[in-house]
C-alpha cells in the first residue's frame, strides 16, 4: 500500500509540477504577445510619421515647382515674342514686358538651381520603416514623384548650364554688364537661344501634377 501511495503522491507532485510550468509558459506567451502588438503599434506610428513628413515635404516642393513654371511661362512668351519679331522689329519696352517674371527675375541674365527637398524622403528610406508600408501603389507614386523631381532637376541644371555659357559669350561679344539688349547684331546666338529653348514649362507642370497625385493619395481629404 505504501508503494501505491508514493506513486500517487509523486503523480501530484509532477501534476502540480506541470501546472506551474504552464501557467509560467502561457505567461510567457501573452507578454510576448502583447509585446508584440505594442511593437507592431509604435512601428506604425512611426511609418505614419515618415509619411507625414513626406506629405509636409511634397507640399514644400510643390510651391518650389509652381514658382519654376511661373518662370518658364513668361519665358515662353519671351520665346514666341522674338519668334514672331525680327530685331529691327522689337520694341525695348515689350521685351521687358516678357522679361520679368512674377517673382521679379529677369527672364534673360537669370542662371538658377532648381531645388527641391528630399530629406524626408531619404529619411523614410533609411529607417527601414518603408518595409511596413502595405499600400504598394502609395509608395509606388512617391518613388515616381521623387524620380521626376530629380529628373526634371537635372533638365534644368542643363538648360541653366546652356544658358549660362551663352551670356558670357554675349558679355564677352557685347562688353555689356547688367541688362542685355538683345536686338543688337552681337546678341543673335542669344537670341537664337532663347528661341529655341526646351519648353520646360510643360515638364514642370506634370512635375506639379504628380505632386499633386501624391499628396492626393498621401492626404485623401487635402484640397487642391
Amino acid at each position: 500500500m505504501s508503494f501505491f501511495k508514493n506513486v500517487k503522491t509523486a503523480f501530484k507532485g509532477i501534476g502540480k509540477y506541470l501546472r506551474e510550468v504552464s501557467v509560467v509558459v502561457i505567461g510567457v506567451a501573452i507578454t510576448f504577445a502583447a509585446n508584440d502588438r505594442i511593437s507592431s503599434r509604435n512601428e506604425q506610428k512611426d511609418m505614419q510619421r515618415y509619411l507625414n513628413a513626406v506629405k509636409i515635404e511634397l507640399e514644400g516642393n510643390l510651391k518650389i515647382v509652381d514658382k519654376e513654371i511661373a518662370y518658364y511661362q513668361q519665358a515662353n512668351e519671351l520665346r514666341d515674342y522674338l519668334r514672331t519679331h525680327k530685331p529691327e522689329e522689337m520694341q525695348l519696352d515689350s521685351i521687358e514686358k516678357y522679361n520679368v517674371d512674377k517673382y521679379r527675375k529677369k527672364i534673360i541674365q537669370n542662371v538658377h538651381v532648381f531645388q527641391y527637398k528630399k530629406t524626408a524622403f531619404e529619411t523614410f528610406k533609411m529607417s527601414g520603416a518603408m518595409r511596413l508600408l502595405k499600400d504598394k501603389a502609395l509608395l509606388t507614386i512617391i518613388w515616381d514623384t521623387y524620380d521626376q523631381l530629380e529628373e526634371i532637376k537635372q533638365d534644368n541644371d542643363d538648360h541653366m548650364q546652356r544658358k549660362g555659357d551663352e551670356l558670357y559669350n554675349l558679355l564677352l561679344a557685347d562688353g555689356r554688364k547688367g541688362d542685355y539688349d538683345i536686338r543688337t547684331p552681337e546678341a543673335k546666338r542669344m537670341r537664337v537661344f532663347l528661341m529655341l529653348g526646351i519648353d520646360l514649362e510643360s515638364s514642370f507642370r506634370t512635375c506639379s501634377n504628380q505632386i499633386l497625385e501624391a499628396l492626393s493619395v498621401l492626404d485623401p481629404e487635402r484640397e487642391n
